[in-house]
């Protein structure tokens, strides 16, 4: 019998395990802020670029809010979208 309880902590530790890798993953989600396109525009400088081309890259992509590393990654590709 006490092979059978031994069997059953390591399962119980795996799922622990891996809920804790979840929890760490969300969490680590989680902490990233959020932020409008008028406030991401307004902090044009922190990317290096204008105003205005923070609000279009994030306009273009139909974001109404998104955080600083998803911005910097729109502003990249807005700016090299290539124009008809």
């Amino acid at each position: 019998m006490e092979s059978k309880s031994t069997v059953g902590t390591g399962n119980v530790k795996k799922s622990t395990a891996a809920r804790k890798s979840k929890k760490t993953a969300s969490v680590s989600e989680a902490r990233e802020s959020t932020y409008t396109v008028e406030e991401l525009a307004a902090g044009a400088k922190r990317f290096h670029e204008k105003y205005e081309v923070v609000k279009a890259a994030l306009i273009v992509a139909g974001k109404k809010t998104a955080t600083v590393k998803e911005t910097e990654k729109l502003i990249k590709e807005f700016k090299e979208r290539k124009v008809i």
